[in-house]
């Protein structure tokens, strides 16, 4: 099962690349540290370095955040310590797969939720769940995700929060549906938040959602419209004003879409986006970053079934940057695993023995199932090379167990064939024949779940017209609205304008005529702006240097244009002409025929 052999590894370095966005050099990130005086810039500047430090030094990292919790407490200020504790949630989830560093975050984010709802502090309550909850998913405590997920629910629709929390909160209910493999209710989450970042227009929430719904695709199979949004969540970074350079979380999500193409099996594209990834991040000259691109090639080789180009990989320059980084964390276990895979792939078992004897305390003490997962399966296939019958059908028995309480049933069913073949061949039939059973229910449950998959999709094509139909009609609605409104301000217009051609004919003061001339005027004028500005987005597509070199030469042509108008008409209107004398004709000719007007005789 090569397919999982480092993602932990991979699924950690790129929350580690995550933080690189935030700062570029650890000297201007300490200058900033001096610079600070208040307490909030000192926690500020603390969080940074260790966001900073978690990929070069974690240890010095747990004593910035430390001392920045301790600044929060001595001030007393309570929405302070809510930051500090948080900020030190984030930096140890960072490393999920790091028991440490997951009982860290949880710590810190309950502590931070405990003084937030003390507080009443509801804006951070809500974000410090939505954190709890993808914490609790990544070691896959679904229950407790869950109650966390639902809690910043109900704590957005009791208490008036801004939409960006009620966007984080679906996403989390989402997310909760999706590991609970409630497909359809996961992207009706994703779709509802979706729809308010929409109507927001702003593109951080929108990536956020991209990202999410790329997920969401990629665990049914749709690579090509996982591809699709992931996508269109890298293009939202260019309309992002992020501080620190983009170029960081770019060449993250190169990395991300290159995986995408691994899980479709389109490897030459993932390498391409593997290469440029680990490419821009050496022109950032941030050798961390270049890190995942590492984890994600060494994958890929092993994805593709070729041995010698994994341990080419290892033994290059390129392998030894990432033994030398995986070392600092004290989890080059996972690289002797790696290791150990290949040389047994290639044959080599005394070299493949070494390796694992060396990986496997790390892993045989290890409470995270995934992880286990992994290694009894790799151990497995390693001791049936080696003769070790007995150690493999013990190793392939655990990989069986974790392998269905995570509901991997590919390697359930591979496992037992290995058992089959295994129990045979030390004439142990009974078992055999259980494990032969074992294979065949899998193997059936595989075809299940691939229908169900198809039906999901399915399921989720219509979900979405569904969502994009109601979308529909709602803008249709509403361009009815604004049509309806650009109607009425028109014949309010027009009946302005009336109204001063009637004052203008009968003997009304030039100053009331200036006055409705005036607004007349300015409404008509302003109209024509809105009407301008509602329709340039075609030409700027939203540029701001282009909408205002639009929005300048459109002045300077209606300004002149609206005051000559302006002083021409009412110069006509407040001058004794014609317009005056074609009132008192048109006032005395209405007068003649009131007077001839006779009632009827009995």
């Amino acid at each position: 099962m090569f397919r999982s052999t480092l993602f932990f590894i991979f699924l950690q370095l790129v929350a580690l690349a995550s933080f690189a966005q935030e700062n570029v050099m650890k000297d201007s990130l300490t200058l900033k540290l001096k610079k600070a005086t208040t307490a909030p810039e000192k926690i500020d500047a603390l969080r940074d370095l260790s966001y900073f430090y978690m990929s070069v030094d974690p240890k010095q990292a747990d004593k910035l955040a430390e001392e920045a919790i301790f600044i929060a407490e001595e001030s007393r200020d309570r929405a302070l310590m809510v930051k500090a504790y948080a900020n030190n949630g984030v930096r140890a989830a960072a490393w999920p797969a790091n028991e440490k560093y997951a009982a860290i975050a949880r710590n810190a984010y309950l502590t931070a939720l405990d003084i937030a709802r003390k507080n009443k502090l509801v804006d951070q309550q809500i974000k410090l769940l939505v954190s709890l909850s993808a914490l609790e998913l990544t070691q896959l405590n679904k229950v407790k995700a869950a109650e966390y997920a639902k809690q910043a629910t109900a704590t957005t629709t009791n208490a008036k929060t801004n939409d960006t929390l009620r966007i984080s909160a679906l996403l989390a209910e989402g997310n909760v549906a999706l590991a609970n493999n409630q497909k359809t209710d996961a992207l009706r989450f994703y779709l509802n938040a979706s729809a308010i970042a929409e109507d927001l227009k702003a593109p951080k929430l929108s990536r956020e959602v991209f990202v999410k719904l790329a997920s969401f695709y990629s665990s049914i199979e749709s690579y090509d419209k996982a591809i699709d949004y992931y996508n269109k969540a890298y293009k939202e970074l260019d309309k992002i004003d992020a501080q620190g350079d983009i170029r960081f979380r770019k060449c993250q999500d190169l990395n991300t879409l290159g995986g995408l193409y691994a899980q479709k099996k389109n490897y030459e594209m993932a390498l391409e986006y593997y290469n440029k990834s680990i490419g821009m991040a050496d022109s950032l000259n941030y050798d961390q970053l270049k890190v995942p691109g590492y984890v994600s090639l060494l994958n890929v080789y092993l994805l593709m079934d070729q041995p010698k180009r994994s341990l080419d990989f290892l033994n290059s320059s390129s392998g030894n940057t990432l033994s030398a980084y995986l070392a600092k964390f004290d989890v080059s276990a996972y690289l002797d695993q790696a290791y150990g895979i290949v040389y047994t792939e290639l044959g080599q078992l005394d070299s493949a023995g070494y390796y694992y004897n060396k990986s496997l305390s790390f892993f045989d003490s290890s409470k995270n199932a995934a992880v286990l997962l992994n290694s009894h399966y790799n151990l497995g296939k390693y001791y049936k090379r080696l003769g070790n019958n007995k150690e493999a059908i013990r190793r392939f028995l655990l990989a069986k167990d974790y392998s269905q309480q995570l509901g991997e049933l590919n390697v359930a069913m591979e496992s037992s064939k290995y058992l089959d073949t295994l129990y045979r061949a030390t004439g142990d039939y009974e078992n055999a024949a259980l494990a032969n059973g074992d294979y065949y229910k899998f193997k059936d449950s595989i075809q299940t779940v691939n229908k169900e998959k198809e039906v999901t999709q399915l399921e989720t094509a219509y979900e979405q017209e569904q969502q994009e139909k109601a979308a529909l009609i709602a803008l249709e609605k509403k361009r009815q609205r604004n049509n309806i409104q650009y109607l009425a301000i028109t014949i309010g217009i027009v009946s302005l304008f009336l109204v001063l051609v009637l004052f203008g004919m009968f003997n009304v003061s030039a100053r009331t005529i200036r006055m409705v001339g005036f607004f007349a005027f300015l409404m008509f004028f302003e109209f024509i702006f809105l009407i301008f500005k509602k329709n340039i987005y075609s030409i700027t597509h939203g540029e701001p240097w282009m909408d205002l070199l639009f929005m300048i030469g459109l002045a300077a042509i209606l300004l002149p244009l609206h005051h000559w108008i302006e002083h021409k008409v009412l110069h006509i209107l407040t001058s004794q002409n014609r317009f005056t004398n074609a009132g008192s004709s048109l006032k005395k000719r209405f007068s003649r025929k009131d007077a001839t007007i006779q009632p009827r005789s009995k």
